[in-house]
């Protein structure tokens, strides 16, 4: 059995998942980073012991867990991150979950992601692509998270499935 052994409580390093190495974590503390993969079946922390399997669980942040909308047809689906920086957050997501009726644009500025889709899709075809959804943010960063549904904004977090009346007043921290 591989094992890795830290010197620090699980509760003090982040577990991050590479854009496109869904097979690896990388573990973050303030000493330093590994990226280890799923040959090392153990992780030894000085608080508790934990797998592979528990890590990448552990690690999930999908913003939209949750969610619920209230529109049976979505024709535009828009969602906005400010506070998104390229070099050190993460977004990924499946198109393979959603029917596109055009090509799906996106832009990342200097402070931020903005997707926009024209859809003539069913609501839970769009909750299961929302739900596939995964980011990774700098905790040193304020993320603003928002998605507009049909022209409508709503808020993306687990906890929140009412209309949010001004952008402002959602504000996703990890």
């Amino acid at each position: 059995m591989r094992s890795a052994f830290y010197d620090f409580n699980f509760n003090e390093c982040e577990i991050l998942k590479p854009l496109n190495l869904r097979e690896f974590v990388i573990i973050k503390h303030e000493s330093g980073c590994d990226l280890v993969d799923e040959s090392i079946e153990e992780f030894v922390f000085a608080d508790c012991v934990k797998n592979f399997s528990e890590l990448t669980v552990s690690e999930s942040n999908n913003l939209f867990d949750g969610l619920n909308i209230k529109d049976e047809i979505i024709k535009s689906l828009k969602i906005i991150i400010k506070g998104y920086n390229e070099s050190t957050d993460s977004i990924n997501f499946d198109l393979d979950k959603i029917n596109l009726n055009a090509p799906y644009r996106y832009a990342i500025t200097s402070n931020g992601f903005e997707m926009s889709m024209t859809l003539n899709e069913k609501a839970d075809r769009v909750i299961d692509f929302l739900r596939s959804i995964e980011c990774s943010f700098d905790d040193g960063c304020k993320h603003d998270v928002l998605i507009y549904i049909n022209d409508e904004i709503l808020c993306s977090n687990a906890n929140c499935d009412k209309k949010v009346q001004d952008e402002d007043s959602f504000t996703h921290a990890k």
